[in-house]
Parts: structure tokens; C-alpha cells; sequence
């Protein structure tokens, strides 16, 4: 890569020379400024560019010269080891970036932490996004937000770049509520279900069932339809007004009547319920459906 062109990566991930208008600055200048954004002073450079490409030290010094050529496989692995695509390493100079800062970006009333590449302090380059430092910590703001705070406005930096990382999750179990006033049932389903895709919590009475309904419902239920005489269809009508409405529901049931009957096809048409199915159970038919529903 000479002096004055570098190879730059386009939309379509192909390579693309690109001319560089910053001062005519050379690569190896261009990477030193990087390293010292990221925190690695000058004096540790050379050899930060020795260990990442395997060459000797007056060679990497040579290179942050720019009296050795670089190639794009090398310019690619120290961009790499910064944490930096080569569309951001250009961009940082195209929009003249000269400081590197944690912060914090406000989204949905959660801090997601980030890190942000300030403009110069005298740019006047209006930008979407500034920052500004409250209690030691730098904070993102939309630039139109704080346009009337003159606070802020007297403090901000604009922002030429953002940089979100994406960390690695695990998928969170999804959460089973059973409910039978017969403790027996109650552990033989459980014991079926409860394996490492679900939690499963049991309850023995409606209204503790209906507590957590409210302050944290369930992704499903498996319920009894009489629990200590009192039907479930209250219950259920609840789950169907929390904040997870469509929540799986299957009732089950040991009594046979008419009255029981009509209420549990009332249930079905209002509430889009499962069942019921008649105890003693087939367990495993349960744990089919509940592993289809959640497998949609």
C-alpha cells in the first residue's frame, strides 16, 4: 500500500484503492494515531505491530515510518487487533476522529455501555449524536435533545462514531407454571418436564398462582381445571389480560359433569385454551405439546 492510496473495503465486501486526503498522511502514521486512541502509547507501538504480524522491530518501526510498504493482509491484522473493521479504521479519519472514549448510550431507559471516537474539540461539523461527561462518565445523546440545554450544549463533543458490541447471550429457559391440588400430580408432571429447556415451579391453590400471574406471568401453564372446589376460569381469564396474553394453556381434569363441561367450553372459546385432558394423564402427550408450542 503506498504513501498516498490505501485499499479501503466497499458495501459489498469487495477491496477498493482509495486516496487519502488527510494531510497526505502515510499508513504507518495513520495506525500510530489509531493505537494511541485505543491506548497504546507511542513508545509500545512498534512493538504492539512486531507481535501482531511476526516481523522483526526495525521492521514494525520501519512500517509506523512509512519508509517499509505495507501489505493489505498486514494493514488488515493490526486494524483487526484494535477491535476496528478497515470501513471504521477509514472512517475515523474521513470525519476526522481524534479521541476514543467509554460511555454509555441511553436507549429505552437501559445504559448500554459503548465506545465512541470524538471529533476534534474545535469541530464544527454538526453531528446526529454528541457526548458529554457527567460524573466521569461520558454519556451519548441525540445532538437535537440537548440542543436547549446549555449545560450541554457548552460541554458536548460531537460524535463521528459509535462502536455497540454484541455480546454472547444465552437463551433464557422458558418458564412453566403448574398448578393441581394434588401434590402427586403435581410431581409426576414436573419430574417429566422439568428438563433443561424449562423452569417449572408447581402451586397448590389459585391465588398464589394468580399473584405471580400479575407481578411475573408465565410463558405456560398446565393447570388443574377444580383446584379445592373453585374452578380455574377466573385464573385463566387472567393470563389472558397479563403481560403475556398468549401464554400456553392446558387444563386438565378429574371430574366429570355437565356443569364442568360447559364451563370448560366456555373457557376454550374465550380463552383459546389446550384440553382438557382427563387424569390420570399421559404425561408424555403433555410434554409433546409443550415442546411444539415452544418449538414454532
Amino acid at each position: 500500500v503506498s504513501d498516498d492510496h490505501l485499499l479501503e473495503e466497499s458495501s459489498d465486501g469487495s477491496m477498493q484503492m482509495k486516496s487519502i486526503n488527510t494531510s497526505e498522511m502515510h499508513a504507518g502514521e495513520m495506525l500510530s494515531n489509531v493505537m494511541t486512541m485505543n491506548g497504546i502509547p507511542k513508545h509500545k507501538q512498534a512493538s504492539h505491530i512486531r507481535d501482531v504480524l511476526n516481523v522483526s522491530t526495525p521492521q514494525a518501526q520501519r512500517k509506523l515510518k512509512g519508509t517499509a510498504p505495507w501489505e493489505l493482509t498486514q494493514l488488515e491484522q493490526v486494524v483487526g487487533s484494535l477491535d476496528l473493521s478497515m470501513s471504521q479504521f477509514f472512517a475515523m479519519f474521513e470525519n476526522e476522529l481524534s479521541e476514543k472514549q467509554d460511555a454509555v448510550f441511553n436507549i429505552d431507559k437501559l445504559e448500554i455501555p459503548c465506545k465512541i471516537y470524538l471529533s476534534k474539540e474545535n469541530s464544527k461539523e454538526r453531528r446526529e449524536y454528541s457526548a458529554v461527561k457527567v460524573n466521569d462518565k461520558w454519556h451519548v445523546f441525540k445532538t437535537e435533545e440537548i440542543e436547549e440545554n446549555e449545560l450541554y450544549i457548552e460541554a458536548r463533543r460531537f460524535i463521528g462514531m459509535i462502536i455497540i458490541e454484541s455480546n454472547k447471550t444465552e437463551m433464557k429457559k422458558k418458564r412453566i407454571a403448574l398448578l393441581d391440588d394434588d401434590k402427586d400430580v403435581l410431581e409426576s408432571i414436573s419430574e417429566i418436564i422439568s428438563h433443561g429447556d424449562y423452569t417449572v415451579n408447581s402451586f397448590t391453590n389459585l391465588s398464589d398462582l394468580e399473584e405471580k400471574i400479575v407481578s411475573s406471568p408465565y410463558d405456560a401453564y398446565v393447570m388443574d381445571w377444580i383446584v379445592h372446589d373453585k374452578s380455574a376460569y377466573e385464573s385463566i381469564r387472567k393470563i389472558r389480560e397479563s403481560k403475556k396474553p398468549h401464554a400456553m394453556i392446558i387444563v386438565l381434569t378429574g371430574q366429570d359433569s355437565e356443569e364442568v363441561d360447559d364451563e370448560i367450553a366456555t373457557a376454550i372459546s374465550d380463552f383459546d385454551i389446550i384440553g382438557p385432558f382427563s387424569k390420570p394423564l399421559k404425561i408424555n402427550s403433555i410434554q409433546r405439546l409443550i415442546d411444539k408450542y415452544f418449538l414454532r
